[in-house]
């Protein structure tokens, strides 16, 4: 089985976190009539997450690129 890289992950659990957490104060918000504060907080962590998702990526693309250069050195043939 193939493992899951964390800029992956991570943010698939919070997306899902964020969608629980959506369907359960739905109710609250429907009755408060806010929908702007609602969606706004929606978006805002979508935002957030993919922001995230390209900062991991980022990181684990610098990562790989030091571990195969620091990798290079020592598969030298003389």
């Amino acid at each position: 089985m193939r493992k899951l890289r964390k800029s992956i992950l991570l943010p698939i659990l919070l997306l899902i976190y964020l969608a629980g957490l959506s369907y359960f104060t739905l109710p609250e918000y429907l009755e408060k009539q806010n929908h702007l504060e609602y969606w706004g907080t929606i978006s805002a962590t979508i935002v957030i997450i993919v922001a995230l998702h390209y900062v991991l990526r980022a990181r684990e693309k610098k990562e790989r690129y030091k571990r195969d250069k620091r990798n290079a050195g020592h598969r030298k043939t003389w």
